[in-house]
């Protein structure tokens, strides 16, 4: 509750012994005590009571299922962009427009897309490096 630290402790302490005198100092010591629980204790009933008012616990259980609700909305449009991409044939698996990364439009590059060859070419061709001729 209070950031007090050893030191400031000692300090009031000294201060108390100084002022209030060694004799009243653990009565008096004992008194602030009471009171300081009774001022807690009257603070946290009053929050209780004034969130028992205003339905708290309902507000954080809303606040909860509204969020639970979103994430079942996301998840479902998620399922359905997938159908719709497996329905359609370009399913690619990625979702919710990372057209970038996945060109739905146009299909994947092999090799023969990249250079076809015909019989004709490869038959022209000079030998690779990985045949070697023999003397």
């Amino acid at each position: 509750m209070f950031d007090m630290g050893f030191l400031e402790l000692m300090l009031i302490a000294v201060i108390g012994l100084l002022v209030i005198g060694p004799e009243r100092l653990p009565s008096t010591i004992k008194t602030c005590a009471i009171w300081f629980s009774g001022i807690k204790r009257s603070i946290t009933n009053a929050r209780i009571e004034f969130e028992k008012q205003i339905g708290a616990d309902e507000i954080r259980r809303e606040i909860h299922n509204e969020q639970i609700m979103a994430s079942l909305r996301e998840a479902k449009s998620k399922q359905e962009e997938m159908r719709q991409q497996i329905n359609s044939g370009n399913y690619t698996g990625v979702f919710g427009g990372d057209e970038d990364t996945a060109n739905k439009d146009q299909p994947a590059e092999t090799e023969q897309s990249i250079a076809p060859e015909t019989a004709e070419q490869a038959a022209q061709a000079p030998d690779t490096p990985n045949e070697t001729k023999q003397p």
